[in-house]
Formats: structure tokens, sequence, C-alpha cells
């Protein structure tokens, strides 16, 4: 449940006061600090009405840790400071549902958190991208290992990596060259000259010996991370189906609880009216 116990009435503040745009308010409610502002959007927009930003203080964890309300009916011209500050006493504090921190409820605010604090947020959107982006990953790193491996198979000893950008402007791109010795700097320029980029020193030189044995880490890495997070979805299947049953158990018993429930009226016997209140009919 939201916890809504900013101390009221507000010492010093003049609630009747019509509201400014620069208006600002801070306080400590269910552990944490939050700031209240108007945001722009509430003179901005015709017909949008009052609409307040509220933040979470966490430390300078993250960079976006706030959320908004709104009150389309009432226009910021007609507000007043106690009409901004009722805005933000409707906006409750619900604990992360992942970490327990300080976090927005997502009934009261607009947020798409969706229960979790900032930070759970952030770190769970990376790592559902990280595992969407891990098939491609393995396979880009397959392949580039298996460049090496043929490459220093025949004798190369480097690889060159280069950023190339272009004389002519367009899009730089990435080219890889593999040598049977190491190149000199200037033997590089030349070599991206050729290409014709505008920068000569955007490139990372390798050698293949250590470019084998980095990629062959990664490669291990990515995998066991595929094993991670195959558990993870199973563990997740797991806990959305214990909760759907213990959901189905708890509608069972409040159904079983007198006062709560009903049982279906028996049919009525043909050439009989049904029993009970039917109403009246005309």
């Amino acid at each position: 449940m939201s916890d809504n116990s900013s101390p009221t009435p507000y010492p010093g503040i003049d609630t009747s006061a019509p509201l400014r745009r620069d208006f600002t308010f801070t306080t400590k409610r269910a552990g944490a600090t939050l700031t209240m502002r108007v945001e722009a959007a509430s003179w901005g927009y015709p017909n949008w009405g009052l609409q307040i930003g509220v933040s979470i203080d966490d430390g300078g964890k993250t960079r976006h840790n706030s959320t908004g309300a709104r009150r389309p009916d009432l226009p910021f011209e007609k507000a007043t400071v106690g009409d901004a500050l009722a805005l933000f006493e409707s906006v409750g504090i619900v604990p992360c549902r992942t970490c327990g921190a300080p976090a927005f409820d997502p009934d009261t605010s607009i947020t798409n958190r969706a229960g979790e604090c900032e930070s759970c947020f952030l770190e769970r959107i990376d790592r559902d991208f990280e595992r969407q982006m891990l098939p491609s990953r393995i396979r880009e790193l397959k392949a580039e290992l298996q460049r090496a491996v043929d490459h220093k198979a025949k004798g190369f000893t480097h690889r060159l990596l280069a950023m190339i950008h272009p004389q002519a402007g367009g899009d730089d791109y990435l080219v890889e060259f593999f040598t049977k010795k190491e190149p000199t700097p200037a033997e590089i320029e030349k070599l991206l000259k050729k290409r014709r980029s505008a920068v000569l020193n955007d490139y990372r030189l390798t050698q293949l010996d250590i470019l084998q044995t980095s990629l062959q880490e990664a490669l291990a890495k990515a995998e066991a991370d595929k094993v991670t997070f195959a558990a993870e979805k199973t563990e997740a299947r797991k806990v959305a189906a214990k909760a759907a049953r213990d959901a189905k158990k708890a509608i069972g018993a409040a159904a079983k609880t007198p006062g709560k429930a009903r049982s279906p009226k028996a049919p009525a016997r043909a050439g009989k009216p049904p029993q009970g209140d039917q109403g009246d009919a005309s």
C-alpha cells in the first residue's frame, strides 16, 4: 500500500496563494526525500491542466528518478499552491518489488516502472537487452574467432581493426586487416589513406595469439550467460505459476467464506414461477 504520510498542514506556506511556475516543495516520506515541481506542460499546452513532477533523491545513483501526476480538469491559471500540494500528496510511495527501496506507486502516478525503483528498473532493462542480443553476440564471437584461427594457420601474426572516416563524408565504417608482421604506424597510415579516411589514427592493432585468447574467454562468458539466462527464465516461470496457483486458492477460499458468496439458485420447476425476489412485471 502507498505511503502518503507527508506532514500536513504546511507550516509557512500559504496554500491559498496562486500557483507559480517556479514553485517547488521538498519533504520526507516513507524513508525517501521527495521533491515536487510544476511541469511546463501545465501552461505550455491548451486545456492540459495542472501537471506536477515528483522526484526521489536516491543519492545520485540514477540520472532520472521521477514521475508525474496530472489534473486535466484544473487549468494552471486557476490552480493554487494547495491544489499542487494535494496532487503531490496523491503520489504514493511503495517498497520496490525487487529490492525494497522507495519506489513510485504505479496506481497513483504517471510511470512505467511498475513498482520498481529506478536502479532496479534500469538493471532489468539492461539485462533484458543483453539477453535479447546474446544469440547474435555468440554468433559474432564464433565468426571472429574462426577468422583469427584461419589467418593464424596461414601465417598471419596481427589483426588491424580500423574505423574509416570517409573524406567525402557519409557514415563511418569498420574494416579488418590481417598482416604477416607487425606494421609500423607509417604503414598503417598509408593503408588508411588508400581507403580515403580523413582520420588516420582510429585503429587497434592486436597480436593474433592475444586476440585468440581474448575471443575464447569472451565466448566462454557468453555461453555461461546463456545458461544463466535460461535458468532465470525457468525460475521466473515457476514463480509466475506459483503466484497463479496461490491466487486461485485465495479465490476459492473467499468463495467458501460465509457471507462472501452465495450458492446458485436451484432452477425453477416447470409450471411454477422462480422463487425469490424477481421484481415487478407490468
